[in-house]
């Protein structure tokens, strides 16, 4: 009876820790990529304003 009763318990311990490790890994993720996208749009940003520099040069001349 004991044997099934700590089974149990061990059973829900093991399911709250795998949804634990599941949550902060997802966190972890999410703030990485959250880094990447703004690292990524800066990128893009800068891309564009120099080839739009570029463009008025042209226009210009």
């Amino acid at each position: 009876m004991i044997d099934g009763i700590m089974y149990g318990i061990s059973v829900f311990v093991g399911i709250v820790a795998g949804i634990g490790v599941t949550i902060g890994v997802d966190c972890f993720r999410a703030k990485k990529q959250n880094a990447n996208d703004k690292k990524n749009l800066s990128f893009e940003i800068r891309c564009n304003l120099s080839k739009i520099e570029k463009w008025l040069e042209l226009i210009i001349e």
